[in-house]
């Protein structure tokens, strides 16, 4: 499974110090943004990075207590994302084998049960055998739950506007077909769930069949997942944020835009600076605000702030006024993902390296060992480090995310 970074395919680092280099705002400091500026100053743009958070990562980023990094979430790296491992590989010459390690499959615990259930990746007939025989549900359910995902995968999607079939949820296209049944329909939902953190009536069949179409390897014996051997800012934002200082990329920490006009073909983005503290209520908002008039501007935001940015500005030179489709962005929303890092005085026996699931429970829970993980990590030692998340926060009693 070893692998040799290619040549990075970026072109040789350009003089940053070019006075007549176009300008490029990227605003959104997550990895979509991170790469966005690396690439285009790779490519001789002087490019300023605008995050209107105190940290870049985004949902990759990390929280520093006591000395140690706490990841928003240990995340699954798969093989098929194609243009993560091009960043990291050759744009970061890092290798894949020297800072994650495979996992084959994950494992399932039910209630009451002292034996997990092991499921592999299944791009092996060994491993689509050792799922039939897994305990997970009966032969004839797994046999058509395989058969559902090869027959998502063929079905036809033309992705227009009228296309009502595109409109059609997973949970709707499982029902849809004579030969499902409702274990079926169940395991799909809970894949969806474990994975994806989405109930499959709220999941487009089309954009799941993405997904199952990277996945049909077979017969290479595929990971899973690769798990990273360490915290997510040390071993991935770092290395970024180095690269893009040594590019003169300049980075803005703390800086929110909140309005973009386009004047003509160039855009006008007004910045706000969110390390202040916000004003008592009825009290007027300081004036921390400044514009830039780049030559370029990428958006590399969740859907909430793009649409809102999309509709900010006055009438006649809004982004939506260019591109009226991306009103119907307020149709997207984010859904919470609790994780709480638990660390205990000893080593607990029994724990797998797998992410494995806690079968019913009402919130999807899943946990990782983290102390097998990070080996590297001296204060891993002698101790289990349980990552628990809950891939349904919806269930947990909470109002607002934030309490989450």
């Amino acid at each position: 499974m070893s692998r040799t970074p290619k040549k990075s395919i970026a072109s040789p680092a350009p003089d940053v110090s070019a006075p007549d280099a176009p300008t490029v705002d990227v605003v959104g400091g997550g990895l979509a943004g991170l790469t966005a500026a690396l690439r285009l100053a790779s490519c001789g743009f002087k490019v300023t990075l605008h995050e209107a958070t105190g940290a870049l990562g985004g949902n990759l980023s990390s929280e520093c207590v006591n000395g140690v990094w706490h990841d928003v979430y240990p995340h699954m790296f798969c093989d098929w994302y194609s243009n993560f491992w091009t960043m990291f590989e050759e744009d970061l010459d890092l290798r894949r084998e020297e800072h994650f390690e495979p996992r084959m499959g994950v494992k399932l615990l039910n209630a009451g049960a002292t034996k997990f259930i092991e499921l592999e990746n299944a791009t092996t007939f060994k491993a689509l055998m050792a799922n039939m025989n897994s305990g997970l549900a009966s032969w004839p359910d797994l046999f058509l739950f395989g058969f559902s995902m090869l027959d998502l995968a063929a079905t036809p999607f033309d992705r227009s506007r009228s296309d009502q079939l595109e409109k059609l949820d997973v949970n709707g296209f499982i029902y849809s077909r004579g030969y499902s049944t409702e274990r079926v329909a169940q395991l799909q939902n809970y894949i969806l769930m474990l994975i994806w953190s989405i109930q499959s009536d709220l999941t487009a069949a089309s954009s799941y069949q993405d997904f199952i179409k990277h996945t049909i390897a077979y017969p290479k014996p595929t990971p899973f997942a690769w798990l990273l051997k360490g915290s997510l800012e040390e071993k991935i934002i770092a290395p970024i944020k180095q690269k893009l200082d040594g590019l003169g990329c300049e980075i803005r920490l703390d800086h929110e835009a909140v309005k973009i006009e386009l004047n003509g073909d160039k855009p006008t983005v007004t910045f706000r600076d969110t390390s202040r503290i916000a004003p008592a209520p009825g009290a007027a908002e300081p004036r921390s605000r400044d514009v830039s008039a780049p030559d370029y501007l990428v958006i590399a935001t969740p859907a909430k702030p793009l649409s809102k940015l999309a509709l900010s500005g006055r009438e006649g030179r809004r982004i939506v006024d260019r591109l009226p489709r991306l009103a119907e962005l307020r149709r997207l929303r984010g859904e919470a993902i609790p994780v709480l890092d638990l660390y205990f005085t000893k080593k607990l026996p029994d724990i797998p390296r797998e992410q494995f699931a806690l079968g019913g429970t009402d919130s999807d829970m899943t946990a990782l060992d983290l102390s097998q993980l990070w080996t590297g990590d001296a204060r891993m030692a002698n101790q289990t480090v349980l990552a628990l998340a809950a891939s349904n926060g919806c269930a947990l009693p909470a109002l607002e995310d934030a309490e989450l």
